[in-house]
């Protein structure tokens, strides 16, 4: 079945699709037919489809046709031993000039026309034919009946039948019978009977000028196997038919008639597919018979010479032996181990291991057909539908992957391994490898050694484990991250770092917006530029931010986080975290029950929730604000103001003149040096306003005055509620009785004074009398 093309004039482009050589004198030693002279091949010109046919010969062909009344050589007749036969498709070729050019190519057969019982083919009625006839048998040439569809050619009624009862009738002359044969089955007896029934009814040679696999009703699909296994068997049955003088395949090319049988014995390189070296293999002189194994798991391995050896099914351990040979392993999972020779490998379906040993070995895979391996001693690049490549051996080698999703693992030695296009996964091994992952999303480990690591385009993942280990990327080659069992610090355009394994480990961002998260040991984890997000997951962790608005969170643990510059996300997690705070913008967060923490600022801050320290930093004049909690809050050694809001807090103004507010609950005010001003607010407070002079205030409830020195003045005391507690080291060190404190008080304008020299004294407002003051006094 094919669709005639015409050309309007010759090309003058040279084809040299075939070649000259020796023949098939005969069946030789070892091979499996008996007569190569009867093989044929229908063929036309390869050059739309982008390459030239290979050598016809390499697959024992012994003569073709094109469908048409051109051969396929520049020079008329055609080199070499490879036999060109004319045919005239339909009446547009019973010209002088088409008929002559058949003769002066070398030609000792025609073949009448192409399916004329077909309306798409030559669509000639019988009557036609007939008148035409007599043209083609002046040729002198032997004369093959006109083909007709396999319907149409059994039976006095049809379409042959009529031609040849007819020729017979007029005296014309049909020395053999042409036939087209499409089998939608593969069964070969059913082919040899119809064959004979041929034979049977015409009584004169036959060729089968087309036939193959095919269910033209698109019911059912051939593989390149089942093609290949069909050819053989039905060669081998025409072989030893005498009455068939000739069969040709459909056809040497797949899909230049528009169909895709997968029946071509060339790809579109020129190369033999399965097919092609099945003919190959039938007609090859001194070929052995295949080596094939069962449906279990079977051990075959070849001899010196080249063979083809077939797995079948079950998981199969074939080994090539000296020669050229082709290990087919089919169905199961199977191992593949070629020799020394150029060895073909194709594993088939499921999940196949090559052992290859020579840079000559070829390697087969079809999509679909499961993971394959290679385990390669030597530089080895992967085929198609390939996915995994293991070096094996103590050399320096280099593996390369291909467009899929690899996984390429090195020797012991320094190897250079090449991800290429998928997502990849590269191991180096022992070694200072160099490991490539290329585009898409990779892995790569170089191992022991000082790798050098590039990820190339897509979302790569580092693994490094010395600190001699290099990694390298490129602006805009995806977001890459380095899992590291030792400190690091991440290189240029790389994103993200994880720390592992249970050691203290550093690690340190660059100038990107980083995602660094630590180990379950102490971690250092320095964001640096950026907007980082850091997290210290186990441990005593130490987060510095950096530059930037950065998140860091320090998990479980009692960790320091100092967000540095920009605005800042401060997460301690679970333990006793510090918080250092030096932006207004930095947040603080921390849930009930994971411990004290404490903030360190270097600004005015109020705490936020769950957190209970607050320490001021540095020299400026800054306010500090508690929360609902029992606050701890430190000024600096500038003038702080410190609110404790509720709670039971504790205040301590340090250096500088301080103002210290406890809120509601029984707060503790320590002012410190420095004029300080205290006000305890609701609740039974203590106010000690330490050196200086200070103000304290101690507002509602039953409050406590200190005063162990300086000047102090308390605003509201409230007789038989609160108490002055003094200490006796403002007498000299020997405290007086109770008795004696009346004489160094006196009463003023402002209060009741107490006088201890020395520049010591305090003023207690709003007392009139000493006596009124001595049940509230207490000296320590």
């Amino acid at each position: 079945m094919i669709w005639l093309q015409f050309r309007p004039q010759r090309s003058t482009r040279p084809w040299h699709l075939l070649r000259s050589g020796q023949g098939h004198p005969g069946r030789t030693a070892g091979m499996s037919i008996e007569h190569p002279e009867k093989i044929g091949l229908g063929t036309w010109d390869r050059d739309s489809l982008g390459s030239a046919l290979n050598d016809l010969e390499s697959v024992g062909v012994a003569w073709y046709y094109t469908w048409s009344d051109w051969a396929l050589y520049d020079a008329d007749p055609a080199p070499g031993t490879v036999e060109f036969v004319g045919m005239t498709w339909d009446e547009r070729l019973v010209t002088p000039e088409a008929l002559e050019r058949i003769r002066a190519s070398g030609a000792t057969a025609l073949l009448g026309f192409n399916e004329p019982d077909l309306d798409r083919q030559a669509d000639m009625s019988v009557a036609q034919a007939l008148d035409l006839w007599a043209a083609l048998a002046a040729t002198g040439l032997r004369l093959g009946s006109p083909a007709a569809s396999l319907d149409q050619t059994l039976g006095e009624g049809s379409w042959l039948g009529r031609f040849v009862a007819g020729a017979e009738a007029r005296g014309q002359t049909v020395d053999f019978i042409a036939v087209h044969y499409y089998s939608d089955s593969g069964d070969v007896a059913e082919f040899e009977a119809w064959l004979k029934a041929v034979h049977d009814q015409y009584d004169k040679p036959v060729w089968v000028t087309e036939w193959v696999l095919a269910d033209w009703t698109g019911a059912r699909s051939f593989s390149a196997a089942d093609q290949a296994a069909f050819a053989r068997a039905a060669t081998e049955m025409m072989d030893d038919l005498d009455f068939v003088e000739r069969h040709a395949w459909f056809a040497a090319c797949e899909g230049g008639d528009g169909w895709y049988l997968n029946s071509g014995l060339f790809d579109a390189a020129g190369n033999l597919t399965e097919v092609g070296r099945t003919f190959a293999q039938l007609t090859a002189p001194g070929a052995p018979p295949p080596i094939a194994g069962g449906a279990g798991d079977d051990r075959l391995t070849g001899t010196a010479g080249a063979e083809l050896v077939l797995g079948g099914a079950g998981d199969d351990l074939l080994s090539g032996g000296g020669g050229a040979d082709t290990l087919r392993g089919e169905a199961g999972n199977d191992t593949l181990q070629g020799g020394t020779g150029g060895d073909r490998l194709e594993g088939g379906t499921g999940n196949d291991l090559y052992v290859v040993l020579s840079a000559a070995s070829t390697l087969i895979e079809r999509p679909g057909e499961g993971w394959d391996r290679v385990s390669a001693s030597l530089n080895w690049v992967l085929g198609d539908h390939v996915e995994q490549l293991t070096l094996t051996g103590g050399a320096a080698l280099d593996g390369t992957g291909n467009a899929l999703g690899n996984v390429l693992t090195g020797t012991g030695a320094a190897n250079r391994l090449d991800g290429r296009e998928g997502d990849d996964t590269l191991q180096g091994g022992a070694g200072e490898d160099w490991l490539l992952g290329g585009a898409g999303h990779d892995r790569l480990w170089g191992g022991a050694g000082a790798d050098l690591l590039e990820g190339g385009a897509g979302d790569d993942i580092y693994a490094v484990d010395t600190p001699g280990d290099r990694t390298f990327e490129r602006p805009g080659e995806g977001w890459d991250r380095v899992c590291a069992s030792v400190s690091w610090t991440l290189g240029d355009h790389v994103e993200q770092l994880t720390l592992g394994g249970g050691a203290a480990l550093d690690g340190t961002g660059n100038a990107l917006a980083n995602v660094l998260t630590g180990n379950g040991a102490a971690n250092l984890l320095d964001g640096r530029g950026g907007h980082d997000t850091l997290q210290g997951a186990g441990g005593n962790d130490t987060l510095q931010g950096g530059a930037g608005g950065d998140w860091l969170l320090g998990g479980a643990g009692h960790d320091r986080l100092w967000g540095g510059a920009g605005a800042d996300l401060l997460e301690g997690g679970a333990g006793d975290d510090i918080y250092a705070v030096d932006t207004p913008g930095d947040r603080t967060f921390e849930r009930p029950g994971e411990g004290w923490d404490r903030v360190c600022a270097s600004v005015s801050w109020t705490l936020g929730d769950h957190v209970e320290q607050l320490t001021l930093g540095g020299s400026a004049a800054l306010d500090g604000t508690g929360n609902a909690l029992a606050n701890v809050l430190i000024g600096n050694a500038g003038a702080s103001y410190l609110c404790g809001l509720g709670g039971r807090d504790t205040l301590s103004g340090g250096a500088g003149d301080d103002g210290l507010v406890g809120g509601a609950g029984d707060d503790r005010l320590w002012g410190g040096a420095g004029n300080d001003w205290l006000d305890g607010g609701e609740g039974a407070d203590l106010l000690d306003g330490g050196a200086g002079s200070d103000l304290l205030i101690g507002g509602a409830g039953a409050d406590l005055f200190i005063f162990t020195g300086g000047w102090d003045r308390i605003a509201d005391f409230e007789d038989d509620l609160d108490t002055l507690r003094l200490d006796h080291a403002l007498w000299g060190g020997t405290p007086p009785d109770l008795a004696g404190v009346p004489g160094l008080a006196s009463v003023t304008g402002a209060g009741l004074m107490f006088d201890f020299g020395a520049g010591n004294g305090i003023v207690v407002e709003g007392i009139s009398s000493v006596w009124a003051l001595i049940d509230d006094l207490q000296i320590v």
